[in-house]
């Protein structure tokens, strides 16, 4: 059995990505001091 794991993030009014299909507004969070959890997989 093949395992997927999805990490994706999405604003609190429940979009993915920007009107112009953008996610540059993820850029501040990103400070590669984090791995929220993502090298426990």
């Amino acid at each position: 059995m093949t395992r997927i794991i999805l990490y994706i993030a999405q604003s609190i009014d429940g979009y993915i990505a920007g009107p112009d299909g953008g996610v540059g507004w993820l850029d501040e969070f990103n400070n590669g001091q984090e791995d929220y959890g993502y090298k426990e997989n």
